[in-house]
């Protein structure tokens, strides 16, 4: 496969919502929750797991047997408390691990995580229709070790968490993130894309290039942002006196773009080869089998069957033809290693059915040993979740049910014993027909046989 303003290959909402509080201000609410845990407090089982903290603020204890958590509005009863007792203005903590454990007298677990990106959130009454307490449509995007909740009865990041124990004030001095409304996926017609912040006063600037905004570089928002062709949006809020907000990506893809896309011009590279491993540059996707017809009619739907991660960073980091470490492009310097040559990335993962994805901000290498030869026409990437990027772990079931959910780092393409394609050597053109897929489906073979296997997946990825 190949690329276009986002180079297609085969191998992933940040939503800012309110509290609802009900004019008759109930004794039982969500007082603080936080979503990505990773040092403040550990469960049970030594593991930093999702929570969130019940507050009575009546003046009798309250037995919340038959009380539900969800975090889907559609579903009111996704988890129910077993007997336990929240003493007049005390607080009650409770795991969003997925362990799925309602034990009265134990360590409570809900049957679901909380999303970073944000999701909706709502303590339910024992009849699963009335709502005592909810964060809804959706509560903001969510920072490491900071947590979310009330402070004096208005929703706030909090820096100093306080599980088990009254609010502290204080939250973060940063300008409120910039709110889409149009999330991230696929689309067949074109739309506008309003943005806003809840920081008064704040400026927001946009990019359509993949490169990140700043309070100097970007196009000042002043009206919707009409998209028709495959994009990426990126966004920031600054504000006087506010540090600037993380930066928001969206990347909105038109799968029939994605068929016929060709050299964008610009400063994209042209054609051909570039930089001192003379990397291939190749944008069109192969005319052989998109005008074939035995493939033209399902192209869409092939690019529509399984997820897509859409990585979004500068163009010079992948393409600058330097060959210094400082600001050299890592795709066309691919055969150099270490830290030195680790650059900023933003990924996401797109859900074709629409469900949530993820975005994250990671550091991002060329990984492999002979496959990082100028030769190879498509390298392997690792992906590093460090706190220096945002979050330190991306927490995400990126097999499905199998192995972990929790990760601090992944690799793209581990074509390892079958990643060659060193050109028509032998004269029989099999390095341009190598598939490197033999070692996933050796993986999957070793597991379908009941045996121990390296879990792989397959994702389309744009760039």
């Amino acid at each position: 496969m190949k690329s276009r303003i986002l180079l297609a290959c085969l191998f992933a909402s940040s939503f800012l919502g309110h509290v609802t509080v009900h004019a008759q201000v109930p004794e039982l609410f969500i007082n603080e929750f936080m979503a990505v845990n990773s040092t403040t407090v550990a469960d049970e089982d030594g593991d930093f797991s999702d929570w969130l903290e019940i507050h009575n603020s009546g003046v009798t204890p309250v037995d919340l047997a038959g009380w539900h958590l969800t975090d889907d509005a559609a579903s009111p009863e996704k988890w129910t408390f077993p007997s336990v007792s929240v003493p007049a203005g005390g607080y009650l903590l409770v795991f969003a691990s997925d362990k799925d454990r309602a034990v009265a007298g134990s360590e409570l677990h809900l049957n679901f995580k909380l999303t970073s990106q944000g999701e909706y959130l709502g303590l339910i009454e024992p009849d699963g229709m009335t709502v005592a307490h909810e964060y809804a449509p959706a509560f903001p995007e969510q920072y490491e070790d900071v947590s979310y909740g009330l402070v004096s009865g208005v929703a706030a990041y909090m820096a100093t968490p306080s599980p088990g124990a009254e609010n502290v004030g204080g939250g973060l001095n940063q300008t409120s993130p910039v709110e889409f409304s149009v999330e991230r996926g696929f689309h067949t017609s074109p739309f506008q894309v309003e943005l806003s912040t809840q920081s008064a006063g704040a400026t927001i600037r946009y990019t359509l290039d993949g490169s990140p905004p700043s309070d100097s570089h970007g196009t000042v928002y002043s009206g919707p942002v009409s998209i028709s062709t495959s994009s990426v949006l990126r966004a920031a809020a600054f504000a006087s006196g506010l540090s600037p907000s993380v930066i928001e990506t969206q990347t909105y893809l038109f799968v029939a773009d994605v068929v016929t896309q060709s050299y964008p011009g610009g400063s994209w590279p042209v054609p051909g080869t570039l930089g001192a491993d003379n990397q291939v540059i190749d944008y069109d996707m192969d005319p052989d089998v998109t005008g074939d017809v035995r493939y033209s009619g399902v192209m869409q739907d092939a690019l529509l069957s399984i997820p897509t991660l859409s990585l979004v960073t500068d163009l010079d980091i992948l393409f600058n033809t330097s060959t210094s470490s400082s600001v050299g492009g890592i795709y066309v310097n691919a055969e150099q290693d270490g830290s030195e040559w680790e650059r900023t990335v933003s990924m996401e993962l797109l859900n074709p059915d629409g469900s949530p994805g993820f975005q994250i901000d990671a550091g991002i290498r060329i990984r492999g040993g002979w496959s990082r030869g100028g030769y190879n026409g498509k390298h392997a990437f690792r992906f590093f979740f460090r706190s220096e990027y945002g979050n330190s772990r991306l927490n995400y079931p990126l097999f499905g049910d199998e192995g972990a959910d929790s990760f601090d780092k992944i690799d793209l393409r581990c074509s390892t014993d079958y990643s060659w394609t060193i050109g028509d050597l032998d004269g029989e053109g099999y390095g341009s027909l190598n598939t490197q897929t033999r070692d996933v489906f050796t993986r999957d073979t070793q597991r379908d046989m009941g045996q121990p296997y390296t879990r792989s997946r397959q994702y389309h990825v744009y760039i």
